[in-house]
Parts: C-alpha cells; sequence; structure tokens
C-alpha cells in the first residue's frame, strides 16, 4: 500500500527534473516521480511552449511553470491555494531565473486572473485520500470547478493536460464525462510506473 502522505509530507530536499534544479519544501506536493508520476509525464509530454502564454494550475513547486519558461514560453502564470506552495514556487522560480517570464498568483485554479491560454497545465490532487482530506482539499469539487471554468481561458487550438493514476481508476469514467460534458475533446497517453497506469489527459476544443 502506497503511503500517500508523503506526497506533501517529506523532508525539504532538491530534486532534478526535466534539466532544472528545485527545492522541494516539506508540506508542498512531491514531483518526485519516484513517489508520484503525475509531474512527470506531463515533462515526457510537454508541448512546443515557444512564445506561448501559459498556465500551471496547481502549480505546487512551480517546476511546470519553471520548465515552461526555460523551453521559451513567453509568459507564465502559476497558481496555487497553499501558502507554502506560492513560497516554494516562488524560491524555484527565482533561483532558476525565470522571474521575468513566470507569475505566482495565490489564488483558486484561475480566479480572477486575466486573459487566455495557449496551454494550460493542472497536475490537481487526483483521488480522495487521507492525505488531501487533511489539507482541507475537496478533489472532485476542485476537478469539476476546473472544468467548468476554464473552457473559455483557453485559446481556439490550445490544450489542457491534466494526468490521472490508476489508483483513482473507478473515477475514470466520471472525469472522461465531465470533460465532453465541459465542451472537449481529449486524447490520452499512458504509461505503467510505480505500479500503476498513469494517464496523460489532453484536451482540446470540440470543433
Amino acid at each position: 500500500m502506497v503511503d500517500w502522505d508523503t506526497l506533501l509530507n517529506h523532508e525539504k530536499y532538491q530534486l532534478q527534473l526535466g534539466g532544472a534544479q528545485f527545492t522541494v519544501e516539506d508540506g508542498v506536493f512531491t514531483p518526485d516521480p519516484s513517489i508520484s508520476y503525475s509531474t512527470s509525464i506531463i515533462v515526457e509530454n510537454f508541448p512546443d511552449v515557444t512564445g506561448k502564454r501559459i498556465a500551471d494550475v496547481g502549480t505546487g513547486t512551480g517546476v511546470l511553470a519553471v520548465l515552461a519558461a526555460l523551453k521559451g514560453a513567453q509568459e507564465v502564470v502559476a497558481t496555487d491555494s497553499s501558502d507554502k506552495a506560492i513560497e516554494n514556487a516562488r524560491q524555484n522560480v527565482h533561483d532558476n531565473g525565470v522571474e521575468d517570464r513566470v507569475n505566482v498568483i495565490q489564488t483558486n485554479l484561475l480566479d480572477g486572473v486575466e486573459g487566455t491560454f495557449d496551454y494550460i497545465f493542472a497536475n490537481l490532487p487526483i483521488l480522495d485520500d487521507n492525505v488531501w482530506n487533511k489539507a482541507g482539499v475537496d478533489v472532485w469539487s476542485t476537478m469539476e470547478d476546473f472544468l467548468k471554468t476554464t473552457r473559455s481561458r483557453l485559446n481556439k487550438d490550445g490544450e489542457i493536460y491534466i494526468p490521472w493514476g490508476s489508483f483513482a481508476e473507478n473515477e475514470r469514467g466520471a472525469l472522461e464525462s465531465l470533460i465532453s460534458k465541459a465542451g472537449f475533446n481529449f486524447r490520452v497517453i499512458e504509461k505503467d510506473v510505480l505500479g500503476f497506469r498513469w494517464y496523460l489527459y489532453i484536451l482540446s476544443h470540440k470543433l
């Protein structure tokens, strides 16, 4: 049985991912691929973000936001509701020298954020387990709110990246139904790691 508490509760440490170095603070979701592959499945399938406007929703340590900037994004907006995550993300943005392109904002999802985006990364909590309940996060309502509110925030040819895992296989059908009802098409990339099947949902506007 996986100890999901280690997703948030761990010692402060350094992690290299996607060719960059990151500090992971205690109390912030770890992007360590030996614990959770939800961050890495996005990193492995990163789109060409050159000159694009990116949103990283639920940024945590800021890994995806930093990598987007390093890969040539024109502007990145990174959001999280957690005080610790915001502080950690800002530190990693500073340490990787991308403060001119990454704006870290404390908010729920994209509340109060202006404009539309070419790509939206949403590495949100997947399973209503004790670790997220203890943190005060309602996983399913968060995903519902995200899908209902982001269609108008995505540019015509834009895409949304959402990771998922087979430990929440029973909820995957409901997720796909929500995606369709929100007005998106999707394709799925799959990879077996850490004893689970990991899914990367890539959403686009219905034609």
